[in-house]
């Protein structure tokens, strides 16, 4: 008699539903993946041309409105990232259905690799943080021993 591998036999079970919900959310989730490099790209942009137009008019309060910009960089993704653990939790209980061990299942040796679930807040945002505080000093300090106006 022919060895059975007990892969084959689980997806055999998946009914045409499941199928098509495990490949909607691989694609929702690298669509995501997507989508974040490019906020992440025009939010960048956008900060590093309210730097220069603070710098080029000397108005310190432009430092503000650029550190305002990564704020809502840090909302946009907060969001983002509670989206996208639905799509995980549901991918992720489909994989424990369906999947014979954890080392195949490939969305949570992508969560895994990522660190997506345990990752503390600090460690999420530290680089938004980090940089909206710098902008914020940089506002002050332009307007305290430079003289710079506000607006």
């Amino acid at each position: 008699m022919p060895k059975v591998d007990p892969k084959s036999q689980k997806i055999g079970l998946m009914s045409e539903y499941e199928k098509m919900e495990v490949r909607e959310i691989f694609e929702r989730t690298r669509t995501i993946d997507n989508l974040r490099i490019q906020i992440y790209s025009f939010f960048g942009t956008v900060n590093i041309t309210f730097l220069g137009l603070g710098v080029s008019a000397q108005h310190a309060g432009v430092f503000l409105i650029a550190a305002s910009t990564i704020g809502l960089l840090a909302l946009i993704e907060r969001r983002m990232r509670d989206h996208q653990f639905q799509f995980y939790a549901r991918g992720l209980e489909l994989e424990e259905k369906f999947s014979p061990d954890r080392k195949s299942a490939l969305l949570y040796s992508y969560l895994e690799k990522r660190n997506y679930v345990s990752q503390s807040r600090l460690r999420r945002y530290w680089l938004p943080l980090s940089v909206f505080t710098f902008e914020i000093l940089m506002a002050v300090l332009s307007w305290y021993f430079l003289g710079w106006n506000w607006f």
